[in-house]
């Protein structure tokens, strides 16, 4: 047997996740969870808007019209919501959050 104590680190619980970040991680780390938060509302928004598309009745003699109508105020709908979702997140919020998350994973102490 070996007289080699092994003890649990060291680990302050007590601290708080802001007491152990400097200022600037902390506001880097706020910004990071924020556009989180706004990429995934804006998909969700994009996905439920697209998706909100009520299909019309059709009766029985304008079948092809009817039909020829929904088919391009979908298309209408999903250019609209993929040109939102194109300009506000891929090329808006999704560089600075990556920028962001870059920082906060790559620094050195």
């Amino acid at each position: 047997m070996s007289d080699i104590v092994r003890t649990p680190p060291d680990f302050a619980v007590s601290r708080s996740i802001r007491e152990r970040l400097r200022p600037l991680e902390w506001v880097a780390s706020i910004a990071a969870a924020a556009m989180f938060l706004a990429i995934v509302s804006f998909l969700i928004w994009g996905m439920l808007d697209w998706a909100s598309i009520s299909v019309p009745r059709i009766g029985p003699g304008d079948q092809s019209k009817t039909i020829g109508d929904f088919k391009a105020l979908s298309d209408a709908e999903l250019e609209r919501v993929t040109r939102i979702l194109d300009l506000i997140v891929t090329k808006t919020l999704l560089p600075v959050f990556t920028t962001v998350i870059g920082y906060l994973l790559g620094k050195r102490e």
